[in-house]
């Protein structure tokens, strides 16, 4: 009789547990692909978890437009890759969720999460995928996982392991964690956020799609993102596609249409909405179209096609914006509230991020060139004249643009919040026959004596001087260098214009050879340290275009009512030739792969534009972006007791306020 050890009675049974796995493996190959789609599984098994806005079983209902980008994530759909450009608070991460669990359950495979960093990944992990796998008993099974036992060996932070396959996390800035391992189902989100080049081995969407040619004509590649400006991965992605949209239609007479912000109108009182409407874009209809008509209006929208060349099906792109957010997620009063904060405070970073965010659209800097016509025509109303000094106006810069015959000069009055107020515009010109090529030429003089010694007094009787005085040295290097030289003015700045730099003004620079144009004319102003700094003209033109369209409310004397953070003011005899050079060029959008758009001329004349630039970097200068109310009130304080210099002004300003400020700064 053979004898049964405790040992022989372990193996039989692991070999039995063994038999019993491999048939369970093999039936499951053996199973037909799921008849249900993504979406009807969804419907009536993903759980949304307790830490949800809304939780419970998931209801499409609320989010009508995710049906169909659910469904080309089916296995059964023609789609192998599926593109999603959106705004934020449409539901798009529970996309990816559904998917998963879907996958997990019905069709389980090898899977890849990546979003835009490791710190990114962990947060979806932690935050989204760990409670939809404790919500849900179906995958609690499978990756046995529990929120109150712990986390098991195969369910980390980094893999969910379950029978058939697992999920890997990556992320967009690890090559390793994009190309390790086949996978046919893939998701990646916030691709414009990731980095164009991983770690010198290619683009990470590149790197991620290879995993899945073991798959080849089963696999699903899924991207998603907000936009940003510039080069945007996730506008490529969706250009190569059918281009697919949300038309809505109106709830009064049904025409079929996008939610457009380009038609939505509102009453505000500043910064607070009172009343948000989008008016119909039927013609005939122009009906008013509120937030609480989204009810309907998405319960009967379609997705449709609208890229006009052919594509293949198994590239399919939506296109949907924050304004289409479900009732009681993000409604058009908060939108426009975004919209209006973002105007008051003046940057382009605030409005780059509303467009891009929740229009998903790229901001284009400059769309509407300003009208020279109306900038003309509302300067007639301004109420103060050339040369005078608007009471105001708490410091003075200028910006001066150095051309072969002449020197031009625009001399700006700077208010509280950025409002700004042209005090003259001077032509210095060169003696008949001469240029500024000659050191000694007298217009340098008298630039001199018109600029940097120069008393400015305001309405009330309050003298100031210029703070900060910018001229470019892009023309005539040497001449210009020698300028500063014998001025040796602190107020007194050089400046350069750098088209690809996005701050507006750059620390300190050296140039120890004294000119950029090495001549034998030059000689003498070799050997010298000048200092001078960088000006970021595209994007210090984008703040000028913007803020020249800051409009405020007139009064029934004709006169300004209101005080709009950076309106910009001009006297009332300003010629025309003035504000036709003021919008003198156009911007455009970077094309291909590039990141930087140009700043074209569309007229010979630009100098007032070019003053006005360099003026404004000295606003940056002096750092008074950072002044508070309280800061504005000192400086007023310090005027009025007449201070030595305005410069001095400033520092004692920040002196006595002595509080910290952003980046460290100190007031």
């Amino acid at each position: 009789m053979p004898r049964n050890t405790a040992s022989q009675h372990r193996y039989q049974l692991a070999t039995k547990q063994n038999r019993s796995w491999l048939v369970d493996q093999f039936l499951d190959a053996l199973r037909p692909m799921p008849l249900q789609s993504v979406s009807e599984f969804a419907s009536q098994h993903h759980m949304l978890p307790n830490s949800s806005a809304e939780p419970g079983l998931y209801n499409i209902a609320r989010t009508p437009y995710v049906r169909d980008i659910l469904d080309c994530l089916s296995p059964t759909h023609p789609a192998r890759e599926v593109v999603l450009w959106a705004g934020t608070q449409l539901g798009k991460t529970e996309i990816i969720l559904a998917s998963f669990h879907y996958y997990m359950v019905n069709l389980p495979s090898p899977m890849l999460f990546a979003s835009c960093n490791a710190s990114a990944s962990k947060d979806m992990v932690k935050t989204r995928i760990n409670p939809m796998i404790d919500a849900s008993p179906m995958l609690s099974e499978r990756i046995a996982s529990s929120s109150k036992s712990g986390r098991a060996s195969g369910d980390t932070i980094d893999l969910k392991e379950f029978a058939g396959g697992f999920l890997a996390i990556g992320s967009g800035e690890s090559a390793a964690s994009l190309r390790s391992k086949p996978c046919r189902i893939v998701a990646l989100d916030e691709i414009d956020a990731m980095p164009d080049d991983v770690q010198g081995e290619g683009d990470p969407v590149d790197l991620a799609t290879r995993r899945t040619s073991t798959f080849k004509g089963r696999e699903k590649v899924y991207v998603s993102s907000t936009c940003v400006n510039g080069h945007s991965k996730i506008i490529d992605h969706y250009e190569m596609t059918d281009q697919r949209k949300f038309f809505v239609p109106c709830p009064h007479c049904g025409h079929m249409q996008l939610i457009s912000f380009k038609r939505f109108h509102w009453v505000a009182d500043g910064t607070m909405v009172k009343d948000v409407w989008m008016e119909c874009a039927n013609p005939k209809c122009k009906g008013k179209i509120q937030n609480h008509h989204k009810l309907s209006m998405l319960t009967k929208g379609e997705w449709r096609p609208t890229n006009k060349k052919a594509t293949s099906v198994t590239s399919v792109g939506f296109w949907i914006s924050g304004l289409y957010a479900p009732v009681g997620w993000q409604d058009w009063n908060m939108c426009v509230e975004i919209y209006l904060k973002a105007l008051a405070d003046g940057g382009q970073e605030k409005l780059k991020s509303f467009y891009n965010t929740i229009l998903a659209e790229q901001y284009q800097i400059s769309a509407v060139r300003p009208d020279y016509a109306l900038l003309y025509e509302l300067s007639k109303k301004s109420g103060y004249s050339r040369g005078e000094v608007p009471e105001e106006v708490l410091a003075i810069t200028s910006g001066a643009d150095v051309q072969d015959d002449r020197i031009e000069v625009e001399i700006v009055g700077w208010g509280r919040n950025g409002r700004s107020y042209s005090i003259d515009y001077q032509i210095f010109l060169c003696p008949f026959g001469t240029k500024t090529d000659d050191v000694n030429n007298p217009v340098w003089d008298e630039y001199t004596q018109k600029i940097l010694n120069a008393n400015f007094v305001r309405k009330d009787g309050k003298v100031l001087k210029i703070a900060a005085s910018a001229m470019d040295r892009g023309h005539n290097t040497a001449q210009v260098n020698a300028l500063w030289a014998r001025c040796r003015n602190d107020r007194f700045h050089l400046v350069r214009g750098e088209a690809r730099m996005r701050s507006e003004i750059s620390s300190v620079k050296h140039d120890k050879g004294g000119t950029s144009k090495r001549t034998a004319s030059s000689k003498e102003y070799r050997g010298s340290e000048y200092l001078y700094f960088d000006v970021g003209v595209s994007t210090l033109k984008a703040r000028i275009y913007q803020n020249l369209q800051v409009r405020e409310q007139v009064g029934d004397n004709g006169k300004f009512v209101t005080d709009t953070p950076y309106r910009m003011y001009f006297p009332d005899d300003y010629d025309d030739e003035f504000f036709k050079q003021l919008t003198s060029e156009e911007y455009r959008p970077p094309k291909g792969t590039s990141k930087f758009g140009i700043w074209e001329k569309i007229r010979d004349r630009n100098e007032a534009l070019d003053c006005r630039v360099y003026a404004t970097a000295m606003w940056y200068k002096l750092e008074l972006y950072r002044f508070t109310a309280s800061d504005y009130d000192e400086l007023e304080k310090r005027i009025k007791e007449q201070a030595s210099s305005p410069s001095q002004t400033i520092a004692v300003a920040r002196q006595r306020t002595a509080r910290v400020l952003s980046k460290g700064l100190t007031l």
